[in-house]
């Protein structure tokens, strides 16, 4: 199994961090590590209500597939998976008004108009 260099770590914070700022989720507190991860190229974990995440990156790719996998490509992903996380939340909890609701895509639109 192939490790990944720190340059492909490196390429991957940047496009992730270039991302956050496009779409306006500076308020976020953002960490960086690399890790085990099983089958997977990086990953996210957030906490909505501390405006908190860990973005973890692979350590070694775990299959040939992986190795087709650009850590531009990838960081743009994770920072997408933060742009729902509001929303995504509150679907988890399934206890919210249509309100809500309808604040969380509000915010997710007006990020995007952003960069669209």
């Amino acid at each position: 199994m192939p490790k990944t260099t720190p340059e492909q770590f490196e390429d991957f914070k940047r496009s992730f961090l270039e991302w956050r700022k496009k779409l306006g989720l500076t308020e976020w507190r953002i960490f960086f590590e690399i890790a085990n991860l099983k089958n997977k190229y990086a990953q996210i974990y957030y906490d909505t209500e501390k405006a908190g995440a860990t973005v973890r990156f692979a350590k070694q790719l775990e299959n040939d597939e992986m190795k087709n996998c650009d850590p531009k490509e990838s960081g743009k992903h994770e920072c997408l998976h933060l742009l729902l996380a509001d929303l995504y939340t509150l679907g988890e909890n399934r206890e919210f008004s249509q309100r809500e609701f309808n604040t969380a895509e509000e915010k997710i639109v007006r990020r995007l108009e952003g960069v669209l």
